[in-house]
């Protein structure tokens, strides 16, 4: 993190209707912040309230040393006046200018002249790759084109705040593989405090220095993705990091879970913890087991799904797991939805931490 000096600090709190979104973090200049949560959680709630568009309840927003909203004191920055520069998840491109005319609208409406500002926008577009598409509409452009000018947009001002909402979303699987590298590097190069949000975890994995999980309002972690993705504490988290995770009590080597059955853990420890089981540590038996695992349980086959030669194989039980296993093994056990199966975990492949 180094010893440089904080530019980002928000405490927000927002209720619409009978949703309440209370989220407080910091963010350094050069960092990029990802906030990544499911649909529902407040994740343009938050953006469009460091924006200056929608209201707090509560709490402030300061950037660098200017307070933008202190709902004590009574403070509250236009979102026009704000060095903040925002890339919608629709883009939001003024349809009626053209693709250089919307990326100077940000000088102009800062006192550029028009020349300086067509410089500018010129620049930004030759940047991008979008040089020969200064005199054309965004309505011809394509999904990468338009998400390029919208960045080109919100950069060309050299905000100390740059806000991305959902910002790969609109584009295919295959554009968005290709723009995410652009992305990168720009928010790479940009100096000043920036914030993404996304429900995506490979583009959270692509941009983010640091994650924040945000579920029903609240921040449930933060941290590196390594951090994260290495300690999740919630299901949304794991789910993302791609393993299992389990709650429960530990005494000892035992773990009591918070929904019935139990692990065995050398050196468990004692109190609230989380367990964590690699889909890959998992194995699948037609019966019982014999051997020397430790964990062992009976289950049903609930979800069954093939990625390439891989396969992901939800048990649902009293210790509900997702297993991985081999397209060979899949055909060897004669699994299927609804169909028994005995599951195993070696202790020495549990993770646990406390809760």
């Amino acid at each position: 993190m180094g010893a440089r000096a904080v530019t980002l600090r928000a405490d927000v709190q927002v209720r619409r209707d009978a949703f309440a979104l209370r989220v407080a973090f910091e963010v350094r200049a050069g960092e990029t912040l990802v906030v990544l949560g499911p649909n529902g959680s407040g994740k343009t709630t938050l953006l469009r309230a460091m924006a200056g568009l929608v209201p707090l309840q509560a709490g402030s927003v300061s950037l660098d040393d200017e307070v933008l909203d202190d709902v004590e004191t009574g403070r509250h920055v236009p979102a026009e006046r704000r060095s903040i520069g925002v890339v919608f998840q629709d883009y939001l491109l003024f349809p009626h200018l053209s693709v250089r005319e919307n990326v100077a609208f940000g000088p102009r409406c800062r006192g550029a002249s028009r020349a300086a500002a067509t410089a500018s926008a010129d620049a930004w577009l030759e940047r991008l790759g979008l040089a020969a598409a200064g005199d054309r509409v965004p309505t011809t452009l394509s999904g990468g084109q338009a998400q390029r000018v919208a960045l080109a947009r919100a950069l060309v001002t050299n905000p100390r705040l740059l806000l991305l909402d959902e910002p790969l979303s609109a584009l295919d699987v295959t554009t968005r593989a290709q723009i995410r590298g652009d992305l990168r590097r720009e928010l790479s190069r940009h100096t000043g405090v920036r914030v993404v949000v996304t429900h995506d975890p490979l583009e959270a994995a692509a941009l983010a220095d640091h994650l924040l999980i945000l579920e029903e309002g609240r921040v449930v972690q933060q941290g590196t993705p390594d951090d994260v993705t290495a300690r999740p504490r919630s299901r949304y988290a794991a789910d993302l990091a791609g393993v299992n995770l389990l709650r429960g009590r530990a005494d000892g080597e035992h773990i009591v879970l918070e929904h019935g059955g139990q692990l065995v853990v050398p050196e468990a420890g004692s109190g609230p913890v989380f367990a964590v089981i690699h889909p890959r540590a998992v194995t699948l038996h037609p019966e019982r087991p014999a051997g020397t695992a430790r964990n062992v349980w009976a289950g049903r086959v609930a979800e069954i799904d093939v990625e390439g030669r891989r396969v992901r194989v939800r048990v649902a039980g009293e210790c509900p797991l997702v297993a991985e296993i081999t397209s060979g093994a899949l055909s060897e056990l004669h699994l299927a939805v609804d169909r028994s199966v005995w599951m195993a975990v070696k202790a020495t492949e549990i993770s646990v931490y406390p809760a």
